[in-house]
């Protein structure tokens, strides 16, 4: 829960440092989801409306729910025989920073992979 308060603290001072629009905080910050929060997104974008702190508040409430209900987080994982070792799961989850683009974006997209 803790790191994403952080994560959205972080994404909230890039779009304000950035002057991001406001009504395009909510789809550029989505684009860092994985296919499980892609699909809570589609079930609760109708009730966010494109609103950034309505967004916060459900995306905060969605964490708890996982965090209180830890076997709907990844039941593909609930055997300790399909877990990936660490190196190939930063291999294939991490996108490497080669030093083309913002290093912020890059930082951020990190970011919320761990939370995933």
């Amino acid at each position: 829960m803790i790191q994403i308060d952080q994560w959205l603290s972080v994404l909230y001072k890039t779009f304000e440092d950035l002057e991001y629009p406001l009504l395009h905080r909510v789809l550029q910050a989505t684009t860092y989801y994985n296919d499980e929060l892609q699909m809570w997104y589609e079930t609760t974008k109708h009730e966010i409306h494109n609103d950034w702190f309505s967004f916060c508040d459900r995306l905060k409430q969605h964490a708890l729910d996982r965090q209180m209900n830890p076997s709907t987080v990844n039941p593909s994982l609930s055997n300790e025989n399909d877990i990936l070792s660490f190196e190939c799961l930063i291999d294939t989850k991490f996108i490497k920073y080669l030093d083309i683009g913002y290093a912020r974006d890059w930082l951020l997209q990190t970011m919320w992979i761990t939370l995933t």
